[in-house]
Formats: structure tokens, C-alpha cells, sequence
């Protein structure tokens, strides 16, 4: 008898659910919750009149899916356990101590254009006691993507804090994300001899690759630009010749006049625009919050209440200085606009891995094409 693993519910929606029982023609209409959704597709299996192997391929893909982590790191390894290969098999299992477990959950390797890609599916069994004289197990679907020829991997999973913060944990088994990620690595490195780089040239790499990502989308309004462009051609160059005439300023300041100037331009037109709009409508993506150690250990911490455009900020105009020389970004939070509607997402630096948090349900062209363009950043 086909039926959906309980710890299956949490990653599956019910626009999902009503979407593949209309794709597969089963009638639903007056089903809206999710559990009797989840009923019918069993029923329908158990009819005949949906395949089970169907529905099985179709759960793989949707706990791929949704608001999830994804962290990116470069192997320092270059000699693995994995098959050479896509038809070898790759038999491991492990565990290790205490509340949770690293299992395999489903194994796949594939080989995808000119590149080895390998894609391993894991899972995390948690352990919580709903009461006193039961235990039940919670998996959490892992999937471990990792590119050979280039040498660099991918751990996604899904945030668990709707676990951690249950009342049916005890505090004994509380599970926290990085205690997750501890034990992932520790996995791929006894199992599939996968190391990945800890040093602090990496780390810049990545601190850089966030602060091309917020450079890119932190770019003014076309209207704006085309103000200040225009003010630049008639006058400031005007204005920085006969100040430095004037009272004879050295030369080696002349690119740091012009850049001062420029950005209290920028900082008093976008503080001072009536269309506040102009910096969120119709842009792809806006940086709201960000963070940055610099090179003295000063922190600066930029946040921008109910997610407005850090363009209208004025904090953030008084330390983009600050960032230009740095050219580094520890993390930064975007709002992306995704067909119609508006997602979160953070890009950071954790444990010597890039970070990005998807923090509402994407669909997986949409996750590739932003985790795509934070790779494509740390190798520019």
C-alpha cells in the first residue's frame, strides 16, 4: 500500500497537492485541507488509478523545492569516494552520536552536459516524543551537489527551526543549524573524502562575491542616474576646477573630491525623491539590510525597517565609501520580485561557506538562477 511518510507533510503545500491531482485529472474540488488532499492521492493509488512510482518521482522534486538554506563552499580535496561512472553504486551509511542521525535516504549520481555532477540525497533523522510512551522519526531531506571538474560543492536543506522551537522537543534534543551543517561535513568527509576549503582566502572570495551582489543591485533609478549625469556634465566639473584652483588642492585628491561629491549628490536627490517607488517597483531586486566587518574590525550594520531600499537610507549613503574600499560584504538581504510576488532572500558568509536563505516557496528554476548568480560573483 502506497502512503505518504508523515514526515513528508511539512515540505509539501497545498497548492502543490491540488496542482498534480489537476495535472493527473482526479476530481478535488471540495478538498481544501491538506491532509484529505494527501488521503485522495493515496485512495487514487490505491485504485489504480494513479501510479505509485509517479507520485514517488513527483515527492522527490517537491521536497527539493521551497524555502530553503543553500550553502556553497570550494573542495580542497581533489581524490573522492564517488563513482566514476553514473551507473556504480555508492553503498554508505553512517551514524553518528547523539539526538540526530545522518541517513541515506535516496542516492543519485548524475552526469549532466560536459560536467560530473554528482547529486547525493541525504536525510537527517530527528528524534522528538509527541508523548511519554512513543517516539517518532522526523526526516529532513538534504541534497549534497558536487561539481568535479570545478571543485566546488552545494549543501541545501530546509530551515529547521519549526523543529527546534516544537514543544515536543525536550531540550536534550534541541538541533541547531550549524550543529546540522557540523555533522554534514563530517559526513562527506568520512564518506566521500570531501574537504572543503576553511582558510581565509576563500572567505574573501566569498565576502567579495556578496559585495558584488549588493554593488549590482544597488544600482539608482534610471531617472535619478540621468539627474546627476546631467549635474556632472554642466557643473560639478566646473565647480571641483575652480575649488582646487582656488585654494590650491593637491592633486592626488582629485578622484576622491569627485567621488565625495558624486555620492552627496546621489545621497540627497534619493533622500529628497517623492517617488519613493521608483527604488522597488519594477526593479528585480533591492538590497534592504546589510553587514560588514572592514579591515580595522569596525562592524557596520545598515537595516531598513518594512524591507524600503537602502538607496532611501541615509546612513547608507554616509558609508557606501566605506564599502567601495572595501569591496567585501559579510551579508546582505534582497527583496527579490519573483513573477508577482515579492521573496526574501540573504546572501552571508557562515563557517567559511557561502550562504543564501530562501526565505519563502520558490520554484527550482527560480532558486538556480539566484544560486547561479552568487557562484557566478565568487569567481568574477
Amino acid at each position: 500500500m502506497f502512503e505518504f511518510r508523515k514526515s513528508l507533510y511539512d515540505y509539501v503545500t497545498v497548492p502543490l497537492l491540488r496542482e498534480f491531482l489537476s495535472a493527473n485529472k482526479i476530481k478535488f474540488k471540495s478538498l481544501t485541507l491538506k491532509a484529505d488532499l494527501i488521503e485522495e492521492i493515496e485512495l487514487q493509488v490505491l485504485k489504480g488509478n494513479l501510479d505509485a512510482i509517479v507520485v514517488n518521482q513527483w515527492l522527490n522534486e517537491v521536497v527539493e523545492l521551497g524555502a530553503k538554506h543553500v550553502y556553497f563552499s570550494q573542495v580542497s580535496t581533489l581524490e573522492t569516494h564517488l563513482p566514476l561512472d553514473k551507473n556504480e553504486k555508492i553503498d554508505y551509511y553512517n551514524t553518528f552520536n547523539g539526538s540526530n542521525k545522518i541517513h541515506e535516504v535516496y542516492r543519485k549520481v548524475e552526469i549532466l552536459e560536459a560536467e560530473e555532477v554528482y547529486v547525493l540525497g541525504l536525510g537527517v533523522q530527528y528524534f522528538y516524543r509527541p508523548s511519554e510512551n512513543s517516539i517518532a522519526n522526523y526526516y529532513l531531506p538534504i541534497k549534497v551537489i558536487y561539481y568535479s571538474n570545478k571543485k566546488h560543492l552545494f549543501i541545501s536543506f530546509r530551515p529547521n527551526d519549526r523543529m527546534y522551537k516544537s514543544k515536543l522537543f525536550r531540550s536534550e534534543d534541541k538541533v541547531t543549524e550549524p550543529k546540522l551543517l557540523k555533522e554534514i561535513n563530517e559526513y562527506i568527509k568520512v564518506n566521500l573524502n570531501i574537504v572543503t576549503c576553511q582558510d581565509n582566502f576563500h572567505k574573501d572570495k566569498l565576502r567579495r562575491a556578496v559585495y558584488r551582489i549588493l554593488e549590482e543591485s544597488s544600482k539608482l533609478p534610471d531617472k535619478i542616474k540621468e539627474i546627476i549625469d546631467e549635474y556632472d556634465k554642466n557643473n560639478l566639473k566646473s565647480f571641483i576646477s575652480n575649488f582646487k584652483a582656488n585654494y590650491e588642492i593637491s592633486k592626488r585628491y582629485d578622484n576622491q573630491i569627485e567621488e565625495d561629491l558624486m555620492n552627496i549628490l546621489e545621497k540627497y536627490i534619493c533622500l529628497n525623491w517623492e517617488k519613493q517607488e521608483d527604488f522597488t517597483e519594477g526593479i528585480k531586486c533591492y538590497p534592504f539590510n546589510i553587514s560588514l566587518k572592514d579591515s580595522e574590525n569596525t562592524t557596520l550594520i545598515q537595516k531598513s525597517s518594512k524591507e524600503e531600499s537602502l538607496l532611501v537610507k541615509s546612513a547608507y549613503h554616509d558609508n557606501k565609501k566605506r564599502l567601495k574600499q572595501e569591496k567585501m560584504c559579510d551579508s546582505v538581504h534582497m527583496a527579490y520580485t519573483i513573477s508577482t510576488t515579492r521573496c526574501k532572500v540573504i546572501y552571508g558568509i557562515e563557517k567559511f561557506k557561502g550562504f543564501i536563505s530562501f526565505e519563502k516557496f520558490l520554484n527550482k528554476e527560480e532558486m538556480d538562477e539566484i544560486v547561479s548568480n552568487f557562484v557566478q560573483k565568487y569567481y568574477e
